[in-house]
């Protein structure tokens, strides 16, 4: 339950969560590397998901280049709402135009939680979908399951590498919206304006 925390500058790979936040809100996660090799061009297990659990208020990123996370994969569940994701690089290694080997699963996946912000991203090159939003109506434990509603999806390279250029589209699809997964925002509010996306 300790929130408002700072995680900054770290290296944390071989394990199935790199980083675990559960409960704790309004955090900062920033220029850290999750799942990746110290260099941030290997994967050292392929399982390497970053975890929001019930948590929110978070923001895992910032808009200057030193708060950049590298991430191999980022997980916000059951009712890890209102976060922000700013300008990470998610299935890319650290310069942003090459695939991270390795990287097997969706990119970003919004499970059970709404008014996500996820803006000026790099999602790309990942295993299966660069984003998915899910929500079931009942979940494995038979409770009813939130539903993943009104995120936005702005501003982000989705299939290409942060230069908007280089082709390096995900296996899957580039943004997949599942089971309760309604009202929720892809693309820009004024069309032409920000990022191009490519899937």
């Amino acid at each position: 339950t300790a929130g408002s925390s700072t995680v900054r500058g770290l290296v944390i790979n071989r394990l199935t969560r790199p980083l675990l936040i559960a409960g704790a809100s309004q955090n900062i996660i920033e220029g850290n590397i999750l799942g990746l090799g110290a260099a941030g061009n290997s994967i050292p297990q392929s399982s390497n998901v970053t975890t929001i659990l019930n948590s929110s208020k978070n923001l895992i990123g910032g808009n200057i280049p030193a708060a950049r996370n590298l991430l191999s994969g980022l997980l916000l569940d059951l009712n890890a709402n209102a976060n922000r994701v700013e300008e990470n690089y998610l299935g890319t290694r650290a310069d942003g135009l090459t695939k991270a080997l390795g990287s097997a699963g969706t990119g970003l996946t919004i499970d059970s939680s709404s008014k996500n912000v996820i803006s000026a991203n790099v999602i790309s090159a990942n295993g299966f979908n660069g984003i998915s939003i899910v929500s079931a109506s009942i979940r494995s434990n038979g409770l009813s399951s939130p539903r993943a509603s009104s995120n936005r999806i702005v501003s982000n390279f989705i299939g290409v590498g942060a230069d908007g250029v280089t082709p390096l589209g995900n296996q899957g699809r580039g943004v997949s919206l599942f089971g309760e997964a309604t009202g929720n925002i892809i693309g820009e509010a004024q069309p032409g304006t920000g990022k191009i996306k490519h899937w």
